[in-house]
Formats: C-alpha cells, structure tokens, sequence
C-alpha cells in the first residue's frame, strides 16, 4: 500500500536511490496505490556511481514493482516481499533505465508492460 509520503527504493540503473511519493496517478482522493499502479515521485537520493540520469529533487513518474503487502495469486500462492520498489519512467511512460535489479512479478504481463520484463534478470 502506497500513499503520498511513503518512500520506495528505486530498481533499475537509471541513478536513482531512494524516492518519495507524491501522488498515486488514476485514483481519486486518499485511496493507496498497489502494485502495478503508477505514481509520481520525487527523488531523494542518488547513486555514487555509474551513468545518472536524474538529479536529485527531480519530479519523476514511476511503475510500482514491488509492495511490502501481501498480494495473492489466482492459484492461491501468496507474495510478500520485505521492501517497496519502483522503476522510475519519463513523461512518455518509457524506462530511464536500460536495466532491472531484482525480481519483477509476472503479473506486469497483463498490464502492458512487457519491455519491464524483458528488461529484468528475475521475475517470479
């Protein structure tokens, strides 16, 4: 469950660290963002190294990867995973990054974003 103020780590090369949110995109009032919504974000923390694409408070939109809530699956399996995630998009909804760390859920197949998964190293 993400709402504005909450912070997610950043998942792929594009420079970012850390961000916060700032708005859940395409729902109304205070209604929280799970996975596979889009939010805009703030970027809080940089990298040290390597190619950065952003600057530090630079406003970004970002595809919700991971959330620390437990979703199920339609066979019953259940997904928690510890830590909140994005992949940070520009304007046109496009990746910055040419790479995803981690695991991406398969259920990002379904969204519409297929590049993400051809993108990543794991998907579960």
């Amino acid at each position: 469950m993400i709402q504005p103020g909450s912070k997610l780590s950043v998942q792929d090369n594009s420079g970012g660290r850390l961000v916060e949110c700032i708005r859940v995109l395409k729902k109304s009032g205070r209604k929280p963002g799970t996975f596979g919504d889009y939010i805009v974000v703030s970027v809080k923390k940089l990298r040290k190294k390597g190619r950065i694409k952003v600057t530090k408070k630079e406003v970004c939109i970002a595809l919700i990867v991971n959330s620390s809530k437990s979703n199920s699956r339609f066979n019953g399996i259940q997904l928690k995973i510890s830590l909140n995630s994005c992949v940070l998009l520009n304007r046109q909804f496009k990746n910055l990054g040419t790479r995803v760390f981690g695991t991406v859920r398969k259920e990002l197949r379904g969204l519409n974003n297929l590049k993400l998964l051809l993108l990543s190293s794991k998907y579960i």
